[in-house]
């Protein structure tokens, strides 16, 4: 075939291939876009940001925390006081000289124990300077206890001594200084619930006898007349200075 004719019929041939060639591009992009479309996927739109008031926070009110209550604590049980006369009295403890209680002059001291059983009890007055008038003391118990009281001076020299049923003794007015109270229960048995009391009190002296001055004074006249038979008659009246001196026999 002459070169003429191959181009006439390539040029006749070459519309179709032209074809055939787009079409092969198309069907081989067909596919992909039609996947694309079948498959699309859908993009979410963006979020419209709406601007907005501000919302008012509200502020948090502070949670009441409920204050416990104090857990009361158990009170211990006080134990009882014994009762007067079972328990040592103020001025425990007593027992020795040098541990003589004071107690009040012109008053009632008391009441006292003898707490524990056995016990013995010193007591100490001051009297001062001597002023001429009588100490009196007196120790009264409350139930049947035995009490022996010695009063000394502060030398140890005895005053006097009270012995029970004897309540009392009486010093002189010229005792003065410092004077010793001892008391003790010379009852065998338990002296619990017993009690006694001292009281010291100062009183005059008693008044002196009156002189006797019957030697200087004569009969009265109506004398002998120191019985019914020799009973004297008087007038009605009539004032009389009489006595009691015995006419001389």
């Amino acid at each position: 075939m002459s070169i003429s004719r191959r181009w006439n019929v390539l040029r006749t041939l070459l519309p179709f291939l032209l074809i055939l060639l787009l079409g092969a591009s198309l069907g081989m992009g067909a596919p992909a876009s039609y996947a694309q479309r079948g498959s699309a996927t859908v993009t979410p739109e963006p979020a419209t940001t709406t601007t907005s008031e501000p919302t008012a926070t509200a502020t948090p009110q502070p949670i009441a925390t409920a204050i416990p209550e104090p857990t009361a604590t158990p009170k211990a049980t006080p134990t009882p006081t014994p009762p007067v006369g079972e328990r040592p009295d103020r001025c425990e403890r007593n027992d020795t000289h040098e541990q003589a209680c004071a107690v009040a002059v012109d008053s009632v001291n008391g009441p006292f124990t003898f707490v524990p059983a056995g016990d013995q009890d010193y007591y100490r007055i001051d009297l001062g300077a001597s002023n001429g008038l009588l100490m009196t003391i007196t120790v009264r118990s409350s139930g049947s206890l035995d009490l022996l009281t010695t009063i000394t001076r502060d030398d140890g020299s005895v005053l006097g001594i009270i012995s029970s049923p004897t309540l009392s003794t009486t010093l002189a007015a010229d005792v003065a200084g410092g004077v010793i109270i001892r008391v003790e229960n010379r009852d065998a048995h338990d002296p619990s619930g017993q009690t006694y009391n001292i009281e010291v009190r100062r009183t005059l002296p008693p008044p002196l006898p009156p002189p006797d001055t019957s030697a200087s004074l004569p009969p009265d006249k109506l004398e002998n007349n120191w019985n019914p038979i020799t009973a004297a008659p008087i007038g009605v009246g009539v004032l009389y200075d009489l006595n009691f001196v015995c006419p001389v026999a």
